[in-house]
């Protein structure tokens, strides 16, 4: 509705004749994130068999076709992407499942490659910030805005094991702490199991992601199932028993429903938007931090007198890095001369060596060659000596015997 606007001490008024249509903001907000769509990052985590694929997949109503894994098999992740569309909106899903977790004798670096996804997404979207042309608004942000991290149904305390993986991920994204599998507890020891959790995340001051939700019943105790059947003419996600049907979206059954409402209708942008206000800031500061912009990072942002912007003085520590860098590639390259020079006077002073051995070895040869010409001479001198003897005893037993002969044929004749 127009309103009328008093114009200086002559009381004249204004009114606007026709509508402005600033009113108008919040549709072309709306119209404009329908157009570009909605990205939820979600990831869960939990020990292999705690039912994380079906709980996911009852969430979001589809398969994700997520294979089955052993209990031998190495902590990791795995990722899957989809996009649901409900309503004209579409979204785009991203969700990180943990591998092997807690499969291991030395589970404290079972939650590790989580962990270091969502750091190593913190610092691609870092890098992207500071790039001296950016380009925010197609960048496809992998951050993670929430994790489902899925207990045991014990109905007695925390593990060592959760309470570990719980104080590494609560300073690094939005926890919705979940009691898996909650058709396997009463409903009795299902209270005393929450209100011990809650004890217990309180005394051990891990700030998990906790809204108001039907009267603060939290943490949620869920289920999921890959099985349907269908009920009354409508076709439903069940688990079925020998003594009855366990309904996933039954609220006398589960906090499902309640989890899915916190995820998707009620919470969506707060987890989204806290991700990048909170979680991303403080890795953004620290980072900013170890890479020498200031005493602290929010004096780079707030102080307004400083001489230089935060472009400036990236590309001021760019450069400073690469001289740094330079340096050391020239150290390197020194040491590197210096260790081949070494090696040089090693393989000089070897062959110097060899060289000596070999003349050494060369005089002996020539000598014994020397010694065995002479002896093959000396022996060719007394075969030649031997062979005259022979010819000489040859000729004088020749003669001999021609004289025997010449007497014997005298003596014939007379």
């Amino acid at each position: 509705m127009a309103t009328m606007r008093v114009l200086g001490p002559s009381n004249r008024s204004l009114k606007p004749s026709m509508r402005v249509g600033f009113d108008t903001l919040p549709d072309q907000f709306v119209n404009r994130e329908k157009r570009r769509g909605f990205r939820f990052n979600i990831a869960c985590i939990g020990e292999t068999g705690m039912g994380k694929t079906a709980l996911l997949e009852s969430l979001f109503d589809t398969e994700f076709n997520q294979q089955p894994h052993k209990h031998d098999e190495p902590p990791g992740v795995e990722h899957s992407h989809i996009r649901v569309s409900e309503g004209g909106v579409d979204l785009q899903l991203a969700v990180t499942c943990s591998v092997g977790f807690g499969d291991q004798l030395d589970r404290e670096s079972s939650c590790k490659p989580l962990v270091d996804y969502i750091d190593a997404q913190f610092e691609a979207y870092l890098q992207e910030e500071l790039k001296t042309t950016r380009k925010l608004d197609t960048y496809i942000d992998t951050r993670i805005h929430a994790c489902i991290y899925l207990l045991a149904p014990t109905g007695t305390c925390l593990k060592s094991i959760d309470l570990i993986a719980l104080r590494q991920l609560c300073d690094r994204v939005n926890v919705i702490v979940a009691i898996a599998k909650a058709d396997t507890i009463t409903k009795s020891e299902l209270a005393k199991f929450k209100r011990i959790l809650l004890d217990e995340l309180a005394g051990n001051n891990l700030q998990v992601f906790s809204p108001e939700v039907d009267g603060n019943e939290y943490p949620l105790a869920v289920i999921g199932s890959q099985e349907t059947v269908l009920m009354a003419g409508e076709r439903l996600r069940v688990r079925q028993y020998p003594w009855g049907i366990v309904e996933v979206e039954n609220d006398q059954h589960s906090d499902f429903l309640r989890l899915r409402n916190v995820l998707l209708r009620t919470h969506l942008e707060v987890l989204r938007r806290s991700t990048h206000t909170e979680f991303y800031e403080r890795y953004r500061q620290q980072r900013l931090l170890e890479l020498g912009f200031g005493s602290s990072a929010q004096e780079i942002l707030s102080d307004a007198d400083a001489p230089e912007s935060l472009t400036e003085l990236y590309e001021q520590k760019r450069m400073q890095y690469n001289e740094i860098m330079k340096q050391k590639d020239r150290e390197l390259k020194e040491q590197f001369m210096q260790k081949i020079n070494e090696k040089e006077a090693e393989i000089r002073a070897v062959e110097k060596e060899l060289k000596a051995k070999r003349e050494k070895l060369t005089r002996i040869h020539t000598t014994e060659e020397t010694k065995v010409r002479t002896a093959i001479e000396q022996l060719e001198k007394e075969r030649q000596q031997w062979m005259e003897s022979c010819e000489a005893i040859r000729k004088e037993t020749e003669s001999k015997d021609h004289k025997k002969k010449d007497k014997k044929d005298k003596s014939r004749h007379k």
